[in-house]
């Protein structure tokens, strides 16, 4: 794991699918800590399909509502 602080940039490169897999690794366990921002990103994976972003499928699990 890096020291790199998690930014929005990397929030929103989550939901893209556009980190790469240590980076992906190291932001979701910082969302598995963090379940306020958790909720913060959900609404924007959840809204991804709709507005054309790249999901190859639905949005992962980590970001549907429990």
């Amino acid at each position: 794991m890096s020291n790199r602080p998690i930014t929005e940039d990397d929030l929103h490169a989550l939901v893209d699918e556009a980190l790469d897999a240590a980076r992906q690794a190291e932001v979701e366990a910082y969302l598995a800590r963090q379940p306020a921002v958790a909720a913060r990103v959900r609404p924007i994976a959840d809204s991804a399909p709709r507005c054309g972003m790249p999901w190859r499928r639905s949005p992962p699990s980590r970001f549907r509502p429990s």
